[in-house]
């Protein structure tokens, strides 16, 4: 005669591994995996006055690759979010805050050569905007590991 009350240990016992193996499998792919390399702050830039460099990086996933050098000036008060901007042409700032004295004023960062292209050609008006995710080396440039186009609220 099967006895339902002997079976539930066993029961149990398989219960808990199925638990123990769900929360070993599936523990990686729940959490947030640290941030890995050095912590990164927005920077934004207004065009027409920017100075770009570039040269080739090689070949890419997405193209042929280029290193690009920006010079600005320093924005002395934060950039802001709002039209009409803190930012004068050619003028990059943080977003909480101006640039301190000593501050690099050169961003270098690599991209396709085709986005280069369209980022060269959008700041090259001063009524458009781009932003950086940046940090300070400390050779003399901020390297940037994101950029993209910024709008400006109204």
């Amino acid at each position: 005669m099967n006895n339902p009350i002997s079976a539930q240990p066993y029961v149990l016992y398989l219960l808990g591994v199925a638990i123990l193996f769900l929360g070993v499998v599936s523990s990686p792919f729940g959490q947030e995996r640290p941030p890995s390399g050095p912590q990164t702050y927005e920077l934004r830039c207004r065009g027409g006055g920017l100075a770009f460099k570039d040269e080739p990086a090689g070949p890419g996933a997405l193209g042929r690759s280029v290193k690009v050098t920006i010079n600005f000036m320093a924005g002395a008060q934060p950039s802001g979010s709002r039209k009409p901007t803190n930012l004068n042409s050619g003028q990059c700032s943080w977003v909480d805050r101006g640039f301190r004295k000593g501050e690099p004023t050169q961003i270098r960062l690599q991209k396709p050569g085709r986005d280069f292209a369209r980022m060269q050609e959008t700041l090259a008006g001063s009524d458009r905007y781009w932003t950086f995710q940046v940090y300070n080396t400390n050779n003399g440039y901020l390297q940037s590991t994101r950029d993209m186009e910024w709008v400006p609220n109204n």
